[in-house]
């Protein structure tokens, strides 16, 4: 136990009670700004790039995408957003995130 470092615990502790639905309103708004509303519906499917969404030169919520990712990281790689439509986000290797959904239009 001499290799026990306790803040780290913690802090993966906190992540792994805490869920998807703290980042609620930053994913909703990043597939709202993503999803191609002129097409049919069905499943989309795309990618939020850390190389721009994670640079504050060219973004103001980096933190938040930042915090997506070390999130995914550290309950395996992937969630789903409940809602209308279920909005998965998965890590993929280069700290970019895939997003997908079935979408409809209502």
């Amino acid at each position: 136990m001499d290799d026990f470092d306790l803040k780290k615990y913690l802090a993966e502790n906190k992540l792994l009670k805490e869920n998807i639905t703290q980042f609620e309103e930053y994913i909703d708004g990043m597939f709202n700004a993503s999803v191609d509303q002129e097409a049919e519906e069905g499943f989309q499917t795309g990618v939020w790039a850390k190389e721009e969404e994670g640079n504050p030169e060219l973004y103001d919520e980096t933190e938040k995408f930042d915090a997506l990712v070390d999130y995914l990281a550290n309950i395996g790689g992937k969630a789903t957003l409940e809602g209308n439509p279920d909005i998965t986000v998965e890590l993929l290797d280069n700290d970019d995130i895939k997003w997908s959904a079935n979408v409809t239009h209502y």
